[in-house]
């Protein structure tokens, strides 16, 4: 049930990926920098800015053109593999205890929504909270950039 929710979340973020037109690197927010250290494609560590492409606002890194033109054969469901990825990579670090939208506790025995905005897993307490965040993700990523700068802040401590 907890794939389905998240594969159902991101369907509704992955519109407008599969139109885009790669853009420049330096466009990219700080939540669409790649976060992961394999190619998404092959899971190879040699991963190099020089095959570095940005779909919708998303940096993704690949070791090769041999990569990059087997993730572009069916962007869609590339995405949502690179989704899977991100959230399993980001989910035991996660720094938010709360929803990001309502401020509500999550409560452990029930299972949260799970999506990923850009490049960053994004964790909600209900399907009401994520339409909210799905409308307008800028009004809620502060939440998300507070939590994560006091989880560094406290690990340096």
């Amino acid at each position: 049930m907890k794939r389905l929710t998240f594969i159902l979340s991101f369907v509704l973020l992955i519109g407008s990926a599969l139109a885009a037109e790669p853009a420049s690197v330096d466009s990219v927010s700080a939540f669409g920098k790649y976060p992961l250290t394999i190619c998404p494609v092959c899971g190879e560590t040699d991963v190099s800015s020089t095959h570095t492409k940005v779909y919708d606002g998303r940096e993704v890194v690949f070791c090769g053109d041999d990569c990059i033109s087997q993730f572009e054969k069916n962007l869609a469901e590339s995405m949502m593999s690179l989704n899977m990825h991100i959230a399993e990579a980001q989910r035991p670090t996660y720094a938010m205890t709360s929803c990001i939208v309502c401020g509500d506790g999550m409560d452990p025995k029930a299972e949260a929504i799970e999506s990923v905005y850009l490049n960053q897993y994004v964790k909600f307490c209900c399907r009401e909270c994520l339409a909210s965040f799905n409308k307008n993700p800028e009004t809620y990523t502060g939440n998300l950039t507070a939590a994560m700068n006091a989880s560094a802040g406290e690990k340096k401590e």
